[in-house]
């Protein structure tokens, strides 16, 4: 009998081993499963981010295309001559505001002349500006 005893006792302690090492095994698991869980997450919204930079990258490089197209053109060429050196087209009035930005804009190097016309008047006219200010 006391080999029966014995020999239940050993099956008891290897069958609560074994349950004991299940436990273990599963708390590793969902421990691990966690852990896996938030770095997933850390790096779903890290990848989101990059996304988005992305996305913002490519529309500005599209801009740039864009603007360095319309650099290549000749309406920048005469917009830049205006903003940049005042030039006028012919027939054109300049309005300078006294307290503006404008009125400390750099005066044209070159002055572009009318087209002159051909029957030869008297006295030139000067090209029209009006101030407006105080």
């Amino acid at each position: 009998m006391a080999k029966k005893e014995f020999m239940r006792r050993e099956i008891t302690l290897r069958i609560r081993l074994l349950v004991f090492m299940l436990i273990m095994l599963s708390v590793f698991f969902a421990i691990l499963a966690a852990v896996r869980s938030s770095q997933v997450k850390r790096l779903k919204a890290e990848s989101t981010q990059i996304h988005e930079q992305i996305k913002e990258a490519q529309a500005k490089a599209e801009e740039l295309k864009n603007r360095l197209a319309f650099a290549e053109t000749d309406d920048y060429i005469a917009q830049e001559a205006r903003q940049r050196f005042g030039y006028m087209v012919d027939g054109e009035i300049r309005f300078v505001l006294e307290d503006s930005p404008a009125a400390n804009a750099p005066r044209p190097l070159i002055v572009i002349a009318p087209t002159p016309d051909p029957s030869p008047s008297p006295t030139p006219t000067p090209e029209p500006v009006q101030v407006i200010g105080p």
